[in-house]
């Protein structure tokens, strides 16, 4: 094991996912992604996944039913998350 651990380099070099919020205590996630075709993709997935995710909700015993509504909810929040809002505003401001 090496002598005292350097916590700047360690971020610099391995803590990537996270990038930090500027003037927050919140996190970005990087999720790379090709384009936004792939990112399109994504949300179409993630669509999915929750529709199948409520539809076994269906035929579930009332014990598990909190655990796949706390699901749906995070990928609900994710899905918010990748609105793409900026980048369409953007757009708009460019066409005008």
């Amino acid at each position: 094991m090496s002598s005292t651990p350097n916590l700047s380099a360690f971020k610099a070099d391995h803590c990537k996912t996270l990038i930090p919020e500027t003037g927050s205590n919140h996190f970005y996630v990087k999720l790379p992604v090709k384009n936004y075709t792939e990112l399109s993709l994504i949300k179409s997935n993630l669509l999915s996944a929750i529709q199948l995710i409520s539809e076994y909700n269906e035929i579930l015993d009332s014990s598990n039913k909190s655990k796949v509504t706390h699901s749906i909810s995070t990928l609900v929040n994710i899905l918010q998350h990748l609105d793409m809002e900026e980048e369409c505003e953007g757009l708009s401001e460019l066409i005008e």
